[in-house]
């Protein structure tokens, strides 16, 4: 599965192209796209199928729609610096439109754009009628001396994808390289927008070595993008946001920095000060109190929702059951923290905490002297990070949802790791376990769908393969007098 909106899901198809048994780059990809409502015939449920060409070229692979228009990315054409960039195709949904007017104009070849991982480096998002990229990475090179990174972000109309169409803005602020270095392989990089605004905003998870120190924090980002509309844009003040501009401009420098002295007329550099800053910009993963985590290596999926400064972890979990068989794998569970705006009344905090002592993390965001003070005095209160479900012990629910969200395979070794992918939404987390065999890839697995909302359909699951929420069940589980039905 590549994405899914407006009912449309579109899928990865691959086929050998000769007889069985060919080698993997011998194998041809195809994007299929279906309709998920119902349909009279299966031919009808087919949208679109587009040939991708080998396995090879569909590696580094994204996939974004709407119910009018497709667009879908390949990292594998050169660019004029002589690294690999991404091609942007992108077609007209539209039945009635004859075959040669589907596609819309030629490939767009994104210039000046770097970074090759989805969902780490770069991002894509179709909103409001524009498709949008963005880059956490300033170059493929590396900078002996640099002081400031940004976002580059790319955006242009669905209906009208050629290059004189494209704005750029290179120069989105993200941090300041003092701050400390960056753990990468904990970096998540979305774009997302605000249900009560539809703003749009560049989502970024960060764990750091805040000030050179040992210490490491793990925090959320957000930064907002804008881009002048096309009716202001002839009149704005170009601000540098085009790299094809900012070849012939002087870059700026921080003052009194012995380091400037280092540079040359060539050099590619970035500084900016840093704007201000508020408090809404950075969500950090703890409060105060709470500082227990999981390591990389147990942390199989990663996701914040920004519409309620959410974050959740697919994690295993050693100490969740002690009791479970030695030979068990450790327990998959959710690791959930939130933060909200809390009042400013320092009594109240005062009596919360005195009242809840266990059960209320009422931690105020501190704001670190590693980084710049916020311009905005707001408060956030904290809730205790939860894990969910509950240890297996707990009642006859917390036994069943341990045996669906953790399922067991046979024959599977008791060595290895299993393979896992998840994806997830603001409504539902779905993920797929495999079992850790020398044909992982190929082997069928078992997919696990967590859903937060209440399910007006019927399961087609059967009695032991799924498990729902009633009211007044959390009371019942505490007291162990659940029925699990």
């Amino acid at each position: 599965m590549m994405h899914y909106n407006d009912n449309l899901l579109s899928i990865l198809v691959t086929a050998p192209i000769a007889e069985e048994g060919t080698e993997e780059e011998q194998r041809e990809s195809c994007l299929v796209l279906i309709k998920t409502i119902p349909v009279s015939s299966a031919k009808e449920r087919i949208v679109k199928m587009i040939a991708i060409g080998t396995v090879a070229d569909s590696v580094k692979l994204f996939v974004r729609h709407t119910s009018e228009y497709l667009y879908f990315g390949l990292h594998n054409t050169q660019g004029r610096d002589g690294h690999r960039k991404w091609l942007i195709k992108g077609c007209n949904l539209d039945p009635t439109k004859p075959e040669k007017d589907v596609w819309m104009n030629p490939p767009l070849l994104i210039e000046d754009f770097h970074g090759n991982d989805v969902g780490s480096t770069v991002a894509f998002e179709i909103h409001d009628g524009y498709f949008y990229a963005v880059s956490n990475q300033g170059t493929y090179e590396v900078e002996e001396v640099d002081w400031t990174s940004f976002y580059h972000c790319v955006r242009f109309p669905l209906d009208n994808n050629i290059e004189n169409a494209v704005q750029r803005d290179a120069r989105v602020y993200r941090r300041q390289h003092a701050e400390g270095a960056i753990h990468d392989s904990w970096t998540d990089l979305t774009l997302q927008h605000d249900e009560e605004t539809n703003v749009l905003y560049i989502v970024e998870s960060r764990r750091e070595w805040l000030g050179a120190t040992s210490k490491q924090a793990r925090a959320f980002y957000t930064s907002k993008i804008q881009f002048p509309t096309p009716a202001l844009e002839e009149y704005l003040p170009d601000i540098g946001g085009s790299s094809s501009l900012d070849i012939s401009r002087p870059r700026p420098l921080p003052d009194n920095d012995i380091l400037t002295t280092l540079l040359d007329s060539s050099h590619n550099a970035n500084y900016m000060p840093t704007p201000d800053q508020y408090s809404w910009t950075r969500h950090p993963e703890f409060g105060i109190y709470n500082r227990s985590s999981f390591t990389l290596a147990t942390t199989k999926f990663r996701a914040y929702n920004y519409s309620c400064s959410t974050f959740i972890d697919l994690v295993e979990d050693e100490n969740c059951c002690p009791n479970r068989s030695p030979i068990a794998r450790p327990c998959l569970r959710l690791r959930m923290g939130s933060r909200r705006i809390g009042p400013f009344d320092d009594t109240f905090l005062s009596r919360e905490k005195e009242k809840w002592p266990a059960k209320n993390d009422i931690s105020m965001d501190t704001t670190p002297v590693e980084h710049t003070p916020y311009l905005d005095d707001t408060r956030y209160r904290y809730s205790e990070i939860n894990m969910w479900p509950p240890p297996s012990s707990t009642c006859s629910c917390a036994a069943r949802l341990h045996d669906i969200m953790n399922p067991v395979f046979q024959r599977e070794p008791i060595w290895g790791r299993r393979k896992m992918e998840a994806v997830s939404d603001e409504r539902s987390i779905v993920y797929m376990v495999k079992p850790s065999d020398k044909n992982m890839d190929s082997s069928l697995g078992t997919i696990v769908f967590i859903d937060f909302g209440r399910s007006n359909t019927k399961s087609q699951a059967g009695q032991n393969q799924r498990w729902e929420q009633t009211i007044g069940q959390d009371a019942k589980c505490r007291s162990n007098t659940c029925a699990s039905v």
